[in-house]
């Protein structure tokens, strides 16, 4: 599908999953017995032409035993039952009817579906067969020019391609200085952290490979998204990053315990794909980098805007909050600062929304989450809760919204932001038999998949919908009780960074978008080219029934229905008040 825009430009889109499902296989096997009842239809045709042939010479080739029989009493009888013969034959050899039409048809036939079939695996692989193309960039496309060379980042980042394959013996000190060099020219202030935490980690000797052949083409890959001049950056990312996660899985899952945490159930770490358990190995030296720097975990506080603030335990001491008393909240509910007057009854309306929630938070130490709250005119209550994505790059500091988490989630390890979402809705009296919708942008879309999926959380609140933005959530077992719909640009890396595909079915759907022929201005990760680019969306019958519910939970078009929200910071604590001293190798 496609749609015109206000700014210019035309939006394309491809909707993957709904209430069908296309079943390849079933469409060959259909392509190729079709096309062998018209085989069949063009023998047949060939029959009746030998056949028309015969009758015309008035003689039969083949001989058979001498039969006595009696001439018919009018010898033109004969000739005209052969010319009915000729004029039979000759209808069903040509002409509209006859057998070879209809073998001409089951055969154009046979042809439309074989092409339905590759239109659908196309769209299904997103051309994931270029991302060898792409990985060439690393010997003919320079970092410095990705990033608009001249700067003195650029030409650090540049360090990290001095070493050829024939050098790879200096590779780790390339890799490893060109890395120091951007910590040293990098402005105070998280990027600073979440680079001075991210030498440590590829420090690890159990990454050293990994340094010396994955990490330089992954950089380019990243520039060059970057620029999402094409639409397939997501696609050629998605497919290196999966033969990367290969090839590093062997030596980290050997580094991993046999059972890890997922959520708030413990899995055996085979269970997991290779890229959850690369991740997962990632965030735990990321974590052991955060507790150098900041200190051990050891709860989140939230502050709701208008109420006390109150603490649970960190997520690794406490999974989502779960086995921790948290008290009603004692706040006025209210559409504050002008937002959430009305209700949001668009996917565009909720990414606006949250965009709005991210940039009214001005303390970039703390994280923050909403809740919408709608009370409709028969009593009931229904929910919305907006989880922004990623304001820090540091690892393990006060913002859980941060970089460890990151990693955490995509792990679908336990991360502090999911404690406080499940613990914001128990404070804010969401309760069990209340319809909730869940939704979010960049981690907040993995935070909101993983809480979707979770069981413990199906059985503490009734999650009926799921939106998500621009996020890794792949790895989301999300149920089919649960109304899904990703939104996701092909020129937008982050959702390439969990190695795979999306899951689809009847009531899990993917729409991915593709922005590069519109004059959306901003990388089209952000959350307002999203909602730009969804604007004007032509209405589609796989889709209807997601917005139905997306309506009736927002209580949009309700008359009497009345929206409020309550904000909450979260902030991570730790044993230590004062971050610890900048590290280094």
């Amino acid at each position: 599908m496609s749609w015109s825009l206000p700014a210019g430009g035309q939006v394309r889109a491809v909707l993957f999953g709904g209430g069908f499902r296309v079943d390849l296989h079933d469409l060959d096997t259909l392509a190729a017995q079709l096309s062998g009842g018209a085989g069949l239809l063009d023998e047949a045709a060939r029959h009746l032409g030998a056949a028309h042939a015969q009758i015309e010479a008035g003689s039969h080739p083949f001989a058979y035993e001498l039969t006595p029989w009696d001439l018919a009493a009018d010898p033109m009888a004969a000739e005209w039952q052969r010319a009915q013969a000729i004029q039979a034959a000759d209808a069903l050899r040509t002409g509209p009817g006859s057998v070879a039409q209809v073998a001409e048809l089951l055969q154009t036939l046979s042809t439309d579906v074989l092409a339905s079939a590759e239109a659908y695996q196309n769209a299904e692989a997103r051309n994931a067969t270029s991302w060898q193309t792409s990985v060439q960039i690393l010997h003919n496309v320079s970092l410095v020019q990705a990033l608009g060379g001249g700067t003195s980042l650029a030409l650090s980042l540049a360090r990290l391609l001095a070493a050829s394959p024939r050098l790879r013996e200096l590779m780790d000190d390339t890799v490893f200085h060109g890395l120091q060099d951007l910590v040293n020219e990098a402005p105070e202030g998280t990027v600073k952290d979440g680079l001075a935490d991210l030498l440590i980690v590829l420090s690890d000797a159990d990454l050293a490979q990994w340094v010396r052949t994955d990490l330089l083409a992954i950089l380019v890959l990243g520039a060059q998204a970057v620029r999402a001049g094409t639409s397939q950056e997501a696609a050629r990312l998605e497919a290196y990053l999966s033969q990367a996660a290969d090839r590093l899985d062997p030596v980290i899952s050997a580094r991993l315990p046999r059972d890890l945490a997922v959520g708030s159930q413990i899995v055996p770490a085979a269970s997991l794909t290779p890229m959850q358990r690369v991740t997962a190995y990632l965030a735990m030296r990321s974590a052991e980098a955060g507790r150098r720097r900041f200190g051990e975990r050891t709860g989140l506080r939230l502050t709701p805007h208008g109420g006390s603030p109150f603490t649970v335990p960190a997520a690794l001491r406490d999974p989502l909050g779960l086995g921790t008393a948290v008290a009603p909240l004692a706040v006025a509910w209210s559409g504050s600062e002008g937002r959430c007057l009305s209700p949001l009854a668009t996917p565009s309306d909720v990414m606006r929304y949250s965009d709005g929630l991210k940039q009214s938070d001005s303390d970039q130490t703390t994280g923050v989450i909403s809740l919408v709250r709608t009370d409709h005119v028969d009593g009931t209550r229904s929910w919305l809760v907006v989880v922004p994505g990623t304001t820090n790059w540091g690892m393990g500091g006060p913002n859980p919204q941060d970089m460890l988490t990151n990693l955490e989630a995509v792990a679908r390890m336990p991360t502090d932001m999911e404690s406080a979402v499940v613990s914001a809705m128990r404070a804010a009296g969401v309760a069990p038999e209340d319809p909730v919708a869940l939704y979010g942008h960049s981690q907040g879309a993995i935070t909101a998949s993983n809480l979707a999926a979770d069981p413990a959380v199906a059985q503490r609140f009734t999650v009926t919908t799921l939106l998500t933005v621009g996020g890794p959530v792949a790895g989301a077992a999300v149920p089919e009780t649960v109304r899904t719909l990703h939104v996701e640009n092909g020129a937008d890396a982050v959702s390439a960074l969990d190695a795979r595909a999306n899951p689809v079915g009847p009531a899990r759907l993917t729409l991915r978008i593709d922005t590069t022929g519109t004059n959306l201005e901003g990388y089209p990760h952000g959350s307002l080219v999203y909602a730009q680019a969804l604007e004007g969306m032509p209405a589609d019958p796989a889709l209807e029934d997601w917005a139905r519910q997306l309506r009736g939970i927002t209580g949009a078009g309700e008359e009497g229905a009345v929206t409020s929200e309550v904000v909450f910071d979260v902030e991570r604590l730790t044993d230590q008040e004062q971050p610890g001293a900048a590290v280094g190798r």
